[in-house]
């Protein structure tokens, strides 16, 4: 009789601690899906960027995100980042293009490589020049409500960026 009863005791401990349980949703995630997001992504980033719109290109991007690209220092932050671009020449207006060769997810994160190209038209005749170009390895981080953000980015320039000419030097006699 008492082990009857220890035994009903412990099944109404455990009904009762189950019904405690907060529901686990299992979250089933598509991987085209995913893909079609983040490519998605890349194409509003293109999109904001060629429009001048940095605030909008950087709110596709997380507040750490983090832009390393040959020769130049680590820009670490949006911060950083919105700093960098003031230093673009007033009324300059760049066009950006990725090319997705390769997306790979696991989970909450993505990485896509490929390669871009910065241009801007020649003031002349309109024709779009490239600036720079190389290959780049992004890495997104898939947000709470679901979406997908830039976390890291990587760039190698295959072009050197263009420098200004030096001044001609004078000779003395």
């Amino acid at each position: 009789m008492k082990r009857n009863a220890a035994w009903a005791g412990l099944l109404g401990l455990v009904l009762v601690l189950s019904a405690c349980t907060p529901e686990v949703k299992v979250v089933v995630r598509d991987k085209a899906t995913d893909e079609a997001a983040i490519r998605n992504v890349l194409a509003e980033v293109a999109r904001t960027f060629d429009a001048g719109d940095y605030e909008g290109m950087f709110a596709l991007y997380r507040e750490d995100v983090i832009v390393s690209a040959t020769g130049a220092p680590a820009v670490v932050g949006r911060g950083d980042w919105r700093e960098g671009l003031k230093r673009l020449p007033p009324g300059v207006k760049l066009q950006l293009r990725f090319d997705t060769k390769e997306v790979e997810i696991d989970g909450d994160l993505a990485y896509e490589r490929g390669t871009f190209v910065v241009s801007m038209p020649d003031p002349a005749t309109g024709q779009l020049q490239s600036l720079f170009d190389g290959r780049h390895s992004h890495v997104f981080k898939r947000e709470p409500d679901g979406s997908w953000k830039g976390w890291r980015l990587f760039e190698i320039q295959d072009k050197e960026l263009p420098r200004p000419a030096a001044p001609p030097t004078e000779t003395h006699r």
